[in-house]
């Protein structure tokens, strides 16, 4: 069985997770994407609305933005597994093993860049950047009070569950996104750090790269 080793294993490649692996791919380390749809850009992919919120950016539809997010990747070549999920995670003595399809991975790091879900009985996935033509374009909805959102953590973590989310069901990080697990951290809806949108979203990514970066 093939293992590769990675500085970070990115989990989710949305803008957060994208704009976190570019820039650790910048830096001169090693990151991984790993994602569960065939296509980078998270749910911007399914946005026919055009930015009117993101200086530089007028007109620019969601899905527009979610091909250039792919195709500036692709052409830095950040690698991305596309079409693939964790299926187990141990903590090793310099980081982590996973489990993805047939593959294993040795990481540093782990992001989680996973977005958020709904909380109701039928568990629908879908991001909080498809409500409206504002929202849906660039922003998101207001997830800081009983919205009915939480993050989307992944099976795999649930051993760490009650160490990872707080009381409203999104992940714990500190002031460089590190979550209470070390050298786990969790980026954009999944932490609901600041008004969720797709520019917080990416400043997450940078804050958690530079923190990876210092680390290394």
């Amino acid at each position: 069985m093939t293992t590769k080793s990675y500085t970070a294993a990115i989990i989710g490649g949305g803008p957060a997770g994208s704009q976190c692996a570019l820039w650790l791919k910048m830096m001169g380390l090693h990151p991984v994407i790993i994602e569960s749809t065939d296509h980078l850009g998270g749910l911007q992919s399914l946005s026919p609305y055009q930015n009117q919120w993101i200086a530089g950016l007028m007109n620019v539809s969601g899905r527009e933005l979610a091909e250039r997010i792919q195709q500036h990747l692709l052409s830095k070549d950040v690698p991305v597994i596309f079409d693939s999920e964790v299926t187990s995670c141990k903590e090793v003595g310099d980081g982590f093993m996973l489990m993805v399809g047939n593959t294993h991975l040795h990481t540093r790091f782990i992001v989680m860049a996973t977005g958020s879900i709904q909380r109701h009985d039928d568990q629908k996935t879908k991001s909080a950047t498809d409500q409206s033509e504002h929202d849906s374009a660039f922003s998101a909805l207001d997830m800081s009070s009983d919205a009915g959102w939480q993050a989307n953590l992944p099976i795999v973590f649930n051993e760490w569950k009650a160490r990872l989310l707080n009381q409203d069901g999104f992940i714990i990080t500190d002031e460089e996104c590190e979550t209470p697990v070390k050298s786990i951290f969790a980026i954009g809806e999944a932490a609901n750090r600041m008004q969720p949108c797709v520019v917080t979203s990416m400043a997450d990514g940078v804050v958690a790269a530079k923190a990876i970066q210092r680390r290394c």
